[in-house]
């Protein structure tokens, strides 16, 4: 659709323009703004910075979609690093506060004479679990976390080497986890 200018002529759709009411004015006999007050299509030093702009502005598009997208792809890290652990067919919480006890339990064994101790399950049942065990439970947490930075950095190579803001956009940092 053709954009009214201040003189009352057209442009063709699409023909940068720019807005300055004082230098383009466009009123009635009454002072009132008419279509087009103060729109004028850009040339010369205006039009050369516009397109500086545009061409700037197309340059940033990928990399910018690209590290909103790894912003996406770190969150879903997170979640699954810290993800509920199933071991021996018991789910366990494996966030940060389960971890930092599950590394005290673990260590307390090298301290004690005790070979067994409980854990809590994710729905509060008390499992006991021998050393060993604990020490399986200990290492099926690590290798979750090291799963989820693993996936991440695979996903976050994926995205870094798209080409496109479109397929960026498409990309599902859900799948494949």
């Amino acid at each position: 659709m053709p954009i009214t200018i201040h003189d009352g002529t057209t442009v063709a759709d699409g023909t940068p323009v720019g807005m300055n009411t004082g230098q383009y004015p466009r009123l009635d006999t009454d002072g009132n703004p008419l279509d087009g007050h103060g729109i004028y299509p850009l040339t010369g030093d205006d039009l050369a910075d516009y397109n500086q702009r545009q061409a700037d502005a197309v340059a940033a598009a990928l990399p910018n979609a690209q590290s909103r997208k790894a912003a996406e792809l770190e969150i879903i890290r997170h979640e699954k690093q810290y993800a509920n652990v199933v071991y021996n067919t018991v789910t366990y919480d494996a966030g940060k506060v389960a971890r930092a006890n599950l590394t005290a339990m673990v260590t307390s064994f090298n301290f004690s004479a005790k070979t067994d101790d409980v854990w809590l399950d994710v729905d509060n049942n008390q499992v006991t679990l021998t050393e060993a065990e604990f020490q399986g439970l200990f290492d099926a947490m690590q290798v979750s976390q090291q799963t989820a930075y693993i996936t991440e950095a695979t996903k976050y190579a994926e995205i870094m080497a798209l080409t496109t803001v479109v397929d960026v956009d498409a990309y599902d940092v859900n799948a494949g986890w």
